[in-house]
């Protein structure tokens, strides 16, 4: 999902700022990469529009951008394969063994979606595993950050031990 606003950031291109040296985006790309062969990029016109560049060399949707609820709904009806795993795209830090556990976690579970929470906080990552829209939340231990704020933003970047790179990168 990169179609958000960013809003409580000010309206800035959240998936394309730097962590370590590398877009959110790509971060979340490579995470995606070690769970699933196929991995979808859902825009809106709130995207910005180097998010496209991505559609180069993954499949990208685009949606009204009218809200979450909504564009997810977009993507649901145009991507009918499940189990469907939804990541937002500004996770700092996500890691394929982080995915495995959760998914493995959510497919002994009888609720259609299961909604990842870490330190009792939804994380923006569900996995959709059929038509029915009854969920459970799932606490799963993790060390990334959901980056929604720009306290987020410098606590993701203060990991990667370079000092440069958090003054550099507003």
């Amino acid at each position: 999902m990169a179609g958000g606003k960013a809003s409580r950031m000010g309206y800035v291109a959240k998936p394309l700022m730097h962590v370590c040296g590398k877009p959110l985006i790509e971060h979340v790309i490579e995470a995606a990469r070690q769970v699933t062969s196929r991995i979808v990029i859902a825009l809106s016109q709130s995207s910005p529009p180097e998010l496209v560049g991505y559609c180069g060399y993954v499949e990208c949707i685009m949606t009204p951008g009218t809200g979450y609820p909504e564009d997810l709904g977009i993507i649901l009806s145009m991507i009918r394969q499940r189990p469907l795993l939804v990541l937002p795209a500004d996770l700092a830090w996500i890691d394929g063994d982080t995915l495995r556990k959760f998914i493995t976690r959510a497919a002994g579970v009888e609720a259609g979606v299961a909604t990842m929470v870490c330190r009792g906080e939804p994380q923006g990552i569900s996995l959709i595993k059929g038509d029915s829209m009854d969920w459970v939340d799932i606490e799963v231990d993790c060390n990334f950050i959901n980056v929604n704020t720009w306290k987020d933003l410098e606590e993701a970047k203060k990991r990667c031990g370079s000092t440069a790179e958090t003054r550099h990168q507003g």
